[in-house]
């Protein structure tokens, strides 16, 4: 029956996980799609070529094989203490100083591998948990921008499973079980508060640039201004600016579909435009003389720059988005 089962939801799946929209996210994120690594090896097979080393060149440097160490370093950086129990990975996916994973665990983590490798557990129960521990991070391996916590998710609960098995294990041979428990829970106390701190003190400070703050007043304060302009220009570095300007004026989803809709070409897609709004990158010295326009950019595009109407900053002071009246 669950063979069955399972044959019945591959047969759903596999022609969606194969269809050109199934394929859309992946093509965006895989590290197949950079062909750097793939010029990087002409290049070095040229030098063995001027050195007289040819072969060794086209076996040591063979495109073919030139993502397999991406393929495996993207692999090991997700068991880097680092990402798991420190500052994990981009910032909006933790509080400042905290790892996916409590720094308590850690032991406990620990003595449950030891304990399940050691103690008489059921063994195919064994080969199902650390296969599922190898085999997890394979999946996001294939994509930039690793160790990556949301694509990490098929961890869960492996982690967990083994911090139980160390916890409980360690319980049932300590002989002064009252201080086993004290001290496990001032730890996780401790853990907890200070995730709390960094989560509802701190993070909303220095981890606003992640979380795209700004976004909202710069809308507002373009539409209000607009009327003035016979364009906006809002750079594609704002990151995907479309999907905010679009959010935040409510505009009719009707008519955006049919002035085109979103063109769908990946995060710094140049074509996405509606009423007076282009989001595309900014040229400021060639754009400015082609009409009366608006800009709306990222300190490197505009800081500086002649007629600054509105400066926007995140909330840790740093500048975040420059809106600049052309002349």
């Amino acid at each position: 029956m669950p063979s069955a089962i399972a044959i019945i939801f591959s047969a759903i799946l596999i022609p969606i996980v194969f269809s050109i929209s199934g394929q859309l996210r992946f093509k965006g994120t895989t590290i197949f799609a950079d062909v750097s690594p793939q010029f990087k090896s002409s290049q070095l097979i040229a030098q063995d070529e001027e050195s007289g080393q040819l072969l060794m060149g086209k076996i040591f440097h063979n495109r073919r094989f030139v993502y397999i160490p991406i393929l495996i370093e993207n692999y090991l950086s997700h068991f880097k203490p680092d990402f798991l129990f420190l500052n994990a990975d981009m910032d909006r996916h933790h509080a400042p100083q905290i790892g996916l994973l409590y720094l308590w665990d850690l032991p406990f983590i620990l003595a449950g591998i030891y304990f399940l490798i050691r103690k008489n557990f059921e063994y195919r129960s064994k080969i199902i948990i650390f296969w599922w521990f190898l085999i997890a991070p394979i999946a996001s391996s294939v994509t930039w921008g690793v160790p990556h916590a949301l694509r990490s998710e098929i961890y869960l609960p492996i982690y967990q499973i083994f911090t139980a098995i160390g916890i409980f294990t360690l319980y049932s041979l300590v002989k002064r079980k009252k201080l086993f428990v004290t001290i496990v829970g001032f730890l996780l106390m401790i853990n907890f508060t200070f995730y709390l701190h960094q989560y509802y003190v701190h993070m909303p400070i220095e981890y606003s640039k992640a979380w795209l703050y700004g976004r909202r007043e710069a809308v507002f304060f373009t539409e209000s201004i607009k009327d003035k302009y016979d364009r906006v220009i809002v750079s594609t570095k704002v990151d995907q600016p479309h999907e905010f300007w679009l959010y935040y004026l409510k505009y009719d989803p009707k008519k955006y579909l049919q002035e085109g809709g979103t063109v769908s070409g990946g995060f710094l897609e140049t074509r996405n435009k509606f009423d007076k709004y282009q989001f595309r990158p900014i040229d400021y010295e060639i754009q400015k003389k082609e009409a009366k326009t608006l800009f709306v950019g990222v300190g490197e595009e505009l800081a500086g720059k002649p007629n600054v109407l509105k400066i926007i900053y995140y909330l840790n002071g740093e500048p975040a988005i420059y809106i600049v009246g052309g002349e």
